[in-house]
Formats: structure tokens, C-alpha cells, sequence
């Protein structure tokens, strides 16, 4: 920002990075500017215990997927590529998701404290994370600087966790491998020559005829006793 807007980059940042945030910031904590004028003092029930495991549940998941989203990039091998292990293989932004779950936890106690209109500040701010300034700024140029991340997109939510959309291109092999066994048996072309007929086995097949060891044999299966197992079971 300061090399592109080079002898403006003061006014600039004036307005789009302090005056912006300061107004933000004002705007969102309006309710519970106006529950602290009032004086009240309501006691604490059971939405002030919810929205307390909400903001510790959301930094706990803010905290966890920046670090490991840190060891990530601390890695040589990792350089070009996508992270999408631990709880980047639910969400493309955990980091950002479990910010907004503070944010609407905060949110919910003003609502228990009276203060409804509260929501409208988490509600803002989960607009900004994914409109503004977070996911969508973020995945304008991500894909540019590693390759991977269109597939990535394809098998993972954007923002809300989610269990990972299975690769439609690579089939389940051991599906596949029953599939294909259960169709070569209904063509046939799992049974040995001449199978398809009389209960799978060839006349001459069922035929036993005694070798001259006075074993019994089952013909053209008695020198090939593994490719002729479907003979020799039925």
C-alpha cells in the first residue's frame, strides 16, 4: 500500500485504515454502549453460559489453525503447496470462522443481557470475513500462487467446516474390485470354458473318469488345479 500510493499513502491510510476501523468498531458496539448507559444489571443465566463456550471454543479454533497453518509455512516442503490437514481439511478459513464464532458469542451477551440489537455487530463482522476483507480478498490471487488450491476448493468448504467432498474422479478400489468381480460372474466370463451351461460345469467336466493311479480327476482340470477351481468347487 505505501509503495503503490507512494506521497498519499498518509491520507490514504487515513481513511481506509484508521478512520474505517475506528467507525467499525463504533458502529458494532453501539447496543452494548447504550445496555451500559442504561445501568442495568441483569444476573447471569443460562445464554451467558452458551455465549461463554462460544468465544472459548472460537479462539481454541482460531488458535489451533493458525498454528498449525504456522508449521505449515515454517516447512521448506511446504512452499507452493496447499495445507489441507488438521482442521484445514474441513474449511479452507478456520481461522477466520472460529473469529466469528467470538464474535457472535460476544454478540449473544448482549442478547442475554437484553441488548437484541447486538447481533447486527457479529452479523457485520461475518460479512466482512467473508465478503470484504477476509475469504473472498484472500482467494483472488491464491490460486495464481499454487495450483493445487482449485482442487482444494472443489473437495473443501469455504467457511463453515464440513466433512471433505469425496473425489468423484478416484473410485472406492476395493468398490471397484467387487463390482467388476460380481459382473464377470453374471457374464460368465469368471467361470472356466464351457461353464455357462449345465450348472456352470461342461458335460465332459461333470464326467469323472478315473487315472490310472486310481485317483479320481476331473478331466481337463487335473493338470490345472488353480484355474480350474470353479470346477473343482461346484
Amino acid at each position: 500500500m505505501r509503495a503503490h500510493h507512494d506521497a498519499r499513502f498518509g491520507r490514504f491510510s487515513l481513511y481506509t485504515v484508521f478512520l474505517l476501523q475506528a467507525g467499525l468498531v463504533l458502529l458494532i458496539s453501539i447496543p452494548l454502549q447504550l445496555l451500559s448507559a442504561s445501568g442495568a444489571r441483569p444476573a447471569l443465566g443460562p445464554l451467558d453460559a452458551l455465549a461463554a463456550a462460544m468465544v472459548l471454543a472460537g479462539m481454541v479454533f482460531e488458535t489451533v489453525a493458525d498454528a498449525q497453518l504456522t508449521r505449515f509455512r515454517r516447512d521448506p516442503r511446504s512452499r507452493g503447496r496447499v495445507l489441507d490437514t488438521g482442521l484445514w481439511r474441513y474449511s479452507r478459513h478456520p481461522n477466520y470462522f472460529g473469529d466469528a464464532v467470538v464474535w457472535w458469542g460476544l454478540g449473544l451477551f448482549g442478547v442475554a443481557s437484553g441488548a437484541w440489537p447486538s447481533v447486527f455487530g457479529p452479523a457485520i463482522m461475518t460479512f466482512l470475513l467473508l465478503k470484504v476483507s477476509g475469504v473472498s480478498l484472500l482467494e483472488q490471487t491464491i490460486q495464481e500462487r499454487r495450483p493445487e488450491y482449485a482442487a482444494y476448493i472443489a473437495r473443501t468448504a469455504a467457511f463453515f467446516p464440513r466433512a471433505r467432498i469425496p473425489d468423484k474422479k478416484k473410485p472406492c478400489p476395493r468398490l471397484l474390485a467387487r463390482t467388476r468381480l460380481l459382473w464377470l460372474l453374471m457374464s460368465g466370463q469368471g467361470r472356466p470354458p464351457g461353464a455357462a451351461h449345465s450348472r456352470y460345469r461342461p458335460r465332459d467336466v461333470r464326467q469323472r473318469h478315473h487315472s490310472g493311479s486310481g485317483r479320481v480327476s476331473f478331466g481337463p482340470c487335473q493338470d490345472r488345479p488353480r484355474t480350474c477351481a470353479w470346477q473343482r468347487a461346484l
